[in-house]
């Protein structure tokens, strides 16, 4: 299965990408997008997250990250996780975790 991480920038952007590889010093991404903040359709309202492309003006599918330009790393929220499961096209989508009461 695919290590899909959200990557904390020191500039602080958020991305959510596949690491592919890590070292002492770099992280090798693919599929990275950044997390924007959108903001409430009306005022209370949730905001409402959207994935742009990482360096949306390259062809480029793999990037190599500085570790010392990132923060932290965590996992994605499962919502998060499926939204940029349908970006790359994996189609992939986890189910919410239920109480099963039978």
């Amino acid at each position: 299965m695919a290590d899909i991480k959200i990557l904390r920038l020191d500039m602080g952007a958020d991305i959510i990408s596949e690491i592919i590889k890590s070292d002492d010093k770099e992280y090798t991404i693919k599929n990275a997008f950044v997390i924007v903040p959108m903001p409430a359709t009306k005022p209370g309202g949730p905001i409402r997250l959207s994935l742009s492309p990482y360096i949306p003006y390259s062809d480029d599918k793999e990037f190599i990250l500085s570790k010392d330009k990132v923060v932290t790393t965590a996992n994605p929220k499962t919502d998060i996780l499926n939204s940029y499961n349908a970006n790359v096209g994996t189609g992939v989508v986890v189910p919410k975790k239920k109480l099963i009461t039978e």
